[in-house]
């Protein structure tokens, strides 16, 4: 049971960080001439949105580690 946890915890730190990757491409490739400066906004709050899950997902690992 505790290997599953162990692949659970890596996919899903796997998968936000590219998010998080994918989300300061987005911000970067937005600053384009013409785009509006909404999908800039947008792409911000992905990242942060990201940055807060795996925080979230750093503090259940470490009380998985304590139990």
């Amino acid at each position: 049971m505790r290997i599953f946890l162990w692949t659970l915890y890596i996919f899903r730190a796997a998968a936000l960080l590219g998010a998080a990757a994918f989300s300061v491409y987005g911000f970067i490739a937005a600053g384009e001439p013409g785009t509006s400066g909404y999908w800039r906004l947008a792409y911000a709050m992905v990242f942060v949105l990201c940055l807060g899950l795996l925080w979230v997902l750093a503090r259940s690992f470490q009380a998985f580690r304590r139990a």
